[in-house]
């Protein structure tokens, strides 16, 4: 029912209060971890509420993903183990058996792994990437840990939230009152978005040794560090991944990845080369999925369209699919042509 709410799915008026409400009840009640990762996502984003509440969403996402991020990848690797020997027909003979921790149903064998809420694992990514004043610090490393276990559990946002990562956010994500007056935030402001300290081991969380030099465009400052070149791959693919699982941000950062394409430079500064090179054909293909998918006129109209038709105004809803169909919607076209040979008429 929450998801209904939700969604605005099978005839059910989109409410997000409502269904807020109902993740809540089966959160206490059932103690569903899927409900846990849904109302902690709607908390610290502040969907269906005037704002955002970063710690209630927190305790939510620990609660579906009780005793933190080792326990959680433990959970998903025996749970993979599990379905493997299941498919092999029982606990067969590759050496891969069950652990010690593995629960044992009545009848001695392996019985089916519970694993982490996704949403909760790539919540509690979010959590750290972002902090909690006064409760606990944004820790970047932390964060990556937790979205990489919850992009192999298979969690698109997972994949859009650490190529996001990987393409800066790392060294030069601002806070709102970081920011100039004029709102915006370039790494082409940065000399040295890096602060390496004295003492940093190399591969603690705060060594910065490993960095890309690329073309600064603002006068007098030719160069500032940024993400590697593997880094910019790996955060490509991720990005192709979300994207192709219609992924909205991921499909319009791979298009302007591929629109402008990426350079970088040696570490001498002198000798620059491609990253990804500028592919006109590729950056279309994504633009016009997103006009054709996430126009907020077609939304409104068929939208409106559905509330028409299903309070009994057949001739407004024709309007409004008519108007969506304009834009190129087939959704539009098909239920235009639908109460067309209904016999619905305009005027």
């Amino acid at each position: 029912l929450a998801q209904l709410y939700h969604a605005g799915a099978r005839g059910v008026p989109q409410n997000l209060t409502r269904a807020l409400y109902y993740y809540e009840i089966a959160s206490e009640f059932g103690n569903s971890w899927e409900s846990h990762g849904n109302a902690g996502m709607m908390y610290f984003w502040g969907l269906g509420m005037d704002h955002h509440y970063r710690y209630t969403a927190w305790e939510y996402f620990e609660m579906g993903a009780p005793a933190g991020l080792e326990s959680c990848r433990r959970r998903y690797e025996r749970s993979l183990r599990h379905t493997r020997q299941q498919q092999k027909g029982g606990s067969g003979g590759d050496g891969d058996g069950a652990d010690d921790d593995d629960p044992i149903a009545e009848n001695g064998e392996t019985a089916q792994i519970s694993t982490c809420d996704t949403r909760s694992v790539n919540g509690l990514g979010l959590v750290y990437w972002y902090g909690i004043p006064g409760e606990l610090e944004p820790d970047l490393v932390e964060a990556e840990k937790y979205f990489t276990l919850a992009k192999e559990m298979g969690s698109i946002e997972a994949h859009y939230n650490l190529a996001m990562l990987w393409l800066g956010f790392k060294s030069h994500f601002k806070s709102v009152d970081d920011l100039p007056a004029d709102g915006q935030s370039s790494t082409d402001n940065l000399d040295h978005p890096f602060q390496e300290g004295a003492g940093s081991e190399k591969g603690s969380k705060d060594d910065h040794s490993g960095f890309a030099l690329h073309k600064s465009k603002v006068p007098g400052k030719e160069v500032f560090k940024g993400p590697t070149q593997k880094e910019y791959s790996d955060a490509v693919k991720l990005l192709t991944v979300a994207a192709n699982k219609d992924h909205l941000l991921a499909r319009h950062r791979i298009a302007l990845i591929y629109a402008n394409g990426i350079k970088v430079r040696g570490n001498d500064g002198l000798i620059e080369f491609d990253v990804v090179k500028p592919d006109c054909r590729r950056a279309k293909t994504n633009f016009q999925w997103i006009i054709d998918r996430a126009s907020l006129d077609r939304s409104k109209r068929l939208r409106n369209a559905y509330n028409h038709y299903m309070n009994g105004n057949m001739e407004a809803s024709l309007r409004n699919y008519l108007a969506a169909a304009e834009t190129g919607s087939s959704v539009a076209k098909s239920n235009a042509a639908f109460l067309l040979e209904r016999g619905t008429c305009l005027g």
